[in-house]
């Protein structure tokens, strides 16, 4: 990339929101699920995933939201010994997400100016808060309507190609360092996310844009 990038790739939960870690243990707390059995499973199926993990079909929309919820809740255990029940358990883990409204405006504010942007996720359900959304955004990319999961490469391919512009011209932000190397790998400039105000800092560096210009 030579010069001011022209589009912004940006993933969902994590970077749009508040840590995942936070969710999950509201979730926990408020599902009477015992946090451990959560932190174990996403260990192996996604931390770490080996060749069983059904992560990667359901992103792909390969099985269905349903039948991973039957999966998941099987690994789960509940508080006392209650059974976890499989029915709107990816919705009920991810309905106390909280936005980080400081990120989303700074999107919205560079979309404002000029830059392309896309919301990429390996969605778990799609239940995201559009009408907040639509604002950042000319694009939504995601794995379970195209077919392609994060860090493979068609994804960011895909994303690029819908917004018109060169992988080469494209930064992409996400708090999962494979999935920024997978953008990497494309030719896009990577900003792993782990710190929102630094984040933002960095992508107002990229962009050439101060809220004093």
């Amino acid at each position: 990339m030579t010069g001011t990038p022209a589009a912004l790739l940006v993933d969902y939960g994590g970077v749009l929101t508040e840590r995942m870690d936070l969710t999950q243990s509201r979730f926990c707390q408020a599902a009477g699920i015992e946090p451990g059995s959560l932190l174990r499973v996403l260990d192996e199926w996604v931390a770490r995933p080996g060749p069983d993990s059904p992560v990667p079909a359901m992103e792909r929309g390969e099985i269905t939201v349903a039948a991973f919820e039957r999966l998941l809740a099987a690994r789960l255990t509940g508080i006392d010994g209650v059974p976890v029940r499989p029915d709107g358990l990816l919705q009920a883990m991810f309905a106390d997400g909280r936005l980080d409204e400081q990120t989303l405006d700074l999107v919205a504010e560079l979309r404002r100016a000029g830059v392309r942007t896309a919301m990429v996720s390996n969605a778990w359900g799609s239940d995201y808060p559009f009408d907040r959304l639509h604002a950042c955004f000319d694009a939504f990319v995601l794995s379970h309507e195209v077919g392609s999961r994060k860090p493979e490469p068609d994804i960011y391919l895909r994303s690029a190609q819908l917004l018109d512009v060169a992988p080469q011209d494209c930064v992409f932000v996400d708090d999962r360092a494979a999935n920024v190397h997978g953008a990497q790998l494309v030719g896009m400039v990577g900003l792993h996310f782990t710190d929102p105000a630094a984040g933002r800092a960095r992508l107002r560096e990229l962009f050439d844009h101060s809220p004093h210009r």
